[in-house]
């Protein structure tokens, strides 16, 4: 992502218009913000020991 801003930045003669520049990198922020909503939901489960209650039934 910030391979493509700098791109854009540091050459605009030779960047491509700003719609493709906010897809690509807005396609990779997607994808890191869905992994740490993940990340988050998984530690609130370790430590709240839904693995233990899972066990119960």
């Amino acid at each position: 992502m910030a391979l493509v801003v700098w791109a854009a930045v540091a050459f605009p003669t030779d960047a491509p218009p700003l719609p493709v520049v906010v897809v690509l990198t807005l396609i990779p922020a997607v994808f890191i913000v869905g992994v740490l909503l993940a990340l988050i939901q998984r530690i609130k489960q370790i430590q709240g020991g839904e693995e233990n209650a899972a066990s119960k039934y």
